[in-house]
């Protein structure tokens, strides 16, 4: 049984257990989760097989693994942390996030659940921002909350810790979307500002609560921070960022990407200035993100559907990004909650009550201040010649109609965080279509041309 706005505790605590089995990844899992739609208490009750949907070898893995003890243990953990458990079939469950193409499977979160019907923008950036990049992230999110809109981020050092912060401030609030599980909030330096997230926002991950953070599970996060807005902004980020990753992950969504200009000696920049030259948005203020959505008025709901071409203009009076410092020390800043008011008592609150903070992980505070990187995964930076993994993905799709994602991941030998940071980028220059389905091909009037 699930209930309105969430699993019930006992279902919560075996998808929990479920979602930490060996060879039950993710996307096998969503599988079991969509088989066993509205019939977990049957399952838990010994009344449904499972094997259809993992295989009767997992399935006698996962009955060994959902023992009534553990089950009960898992469910007092949960409701100690005040974590509720979103299934897709939820109410609760973000619309939008059914919608993308590898949706997860279930969401954890602890917070206010009302955050997610309101309409959101994504911020991300570096993890070691200029002075500038932390001003500009600041006067975005403030402004965006303050206008009623949800800031996402990451939790990351960096612009993801000012956007949080800034837009605490405001009735727009921010949700943190995690590359771990809830009980290990990432970096350790950031636990202050989890709390206040979690205590006046929103915090999610969809990896089991005690799964600690993997360099791997960023960029899996990176399409959530996109799937749960309606545009993302990079304010700073070089050409290795994982900021780029969440920009790609915009455009196979169907999001809008903005861009923050930077110095053009700054090494900062190089990822947004390159975007803005390949299409993004540029950004000089929260009215150039504004402009493209109609306001939010009493109801932010209201607006979620809405073409871009019947959007209204935004409220005046916005702050303005600051100019440029050209001086770019590599200088992260402090991030923790400030004060404000939480928002009203609220029906679909997640957490009731104050739980603690885990205990930092030893094995995480040797690496706070290089935490796994998201950037390793980004693409090479681009020069005046096209990189040759660009030129591999021109030569498969010159070869065929059309191509899908996995046959281009094939094709490039690159992994697929990669390849989609390169499609983006040709598709931006027009090099690259996207076709329905997750197929890319090249316009006909490219198939003959010199490559770039």
């Amino acid at each position: 049984m699930v209930e309105r706005h969430g699993a019930s505790l006992r279902v919560g605590a075996a998808l929990w257990l479920a979602g930490r089995l060996p060879g039950l990844g993710r996307r096998r899992l969503r599988v079991l989760v969509e088989g066993l739609r509205g019939r977990w208490d049957a399952f838990l009750d010994g009344n449904i097989d499972p094997a259809p949907w993992v295989g009767r070898e997992l399935a006698e893995r996962l009955r060994a693994e959902l023992r009534p003890e553990a089950i009960a243990a898992a469910a007092r953990k949960l409701k100690t942390a005040g974590i509720v458990v979103l299934t897709p079939e939820a109410d609760a469950f973000p619309p939008a996030l059914r919608e993308i193409p590898d949706p997860p499977a279930v969401l954890y979160a602890r917070g206010h659940l009302s955050l997610l019907r309101r309409p959101a923008i994504a911020v991300v950036g570096t993890r070691a921002p200029s002075p500038y990049g932390i001003r500009a992230a600041r006067a975005l999110a403030e402004g965006l909350s303050a206008a009623g809109w949800c800031v996402v981020s990451g939790l990351a050092a960096g612009i993801d810790a000012a956007a949080h912060a800034a837009a605490l401030e405001g009735p727009g609030g921010t949700i943190a979307v995690l590359g771990g599980g809830l009980f290990y909030p990432y970096p350790p330096s950031n636990a202050a500002l989890f709390r206040a997230i979690a205590e006046r926002g929103l915090v999610l991950s969809e990896y089991p609560p005690d799964a600690r953070p993997h360099r791997a599970y960023f960029p899996e996060r990176n399409r959530l921070l996109s799937g749960l807005a309606r545009g993302v902004v990079v304010v700073e980020g070089h050409g290795r960022s994982g900021a780029l990753i969440t920009a790609a992950w915009a455009l196979e969504q169907g999001r809008d990407v903005f861009a923050v200009p930077g110095p053009i000696f700054s090494p900062k920049s190089d990822g947004p200035n390159r975007l803005i030259q390949e299409g993004a948005k540029l950004v000089l203020g929260v009215d150039d993100i504004l402009a493209e959505y109609r306001p939010v008025v009493a109801d932010p709901v209201l607006w979620l559907g809405e073409a871009k071409e019947d959007r209204e203009g935004p409220p005046a009076g916005a702050p303005r990004l600051p100019a440029p410092e050209m001086e770019d020390p590599a200088a992260g800043p402090g991030a923790s909650g400030r004060g404000g008011a939480p928002p009203a008592a609220d029906p679909h609150i997640a957490s009731q009550g104050r739980p603690a903070a885990s205990a930092e992980d030893p094995a995480l505070r040797k690496d706070d201040r290089a935490p796994p990187s998201e950037e390793r995964h980004a693409p090479p930076e681009e020069g005046r010649e096209a990189p040759a993994l660009e030129q591999r993905l021109l030569t498969a799709l010159a070869a065929a109609p059309a191509l899908p994602m996995d046959a281009l991941v094939a094709a490039a030998g690159a992994p697929a965080a990669d390849v989609l940071a390169a499609l983006t980028r040709l598709e931006l220059r027009g090099w690259v279509r996207r076709l329905p389905g997750g197929r890319y091909t090249l316009p006909i009037d490219k198939r003959r041309m010199p490559r770039p």
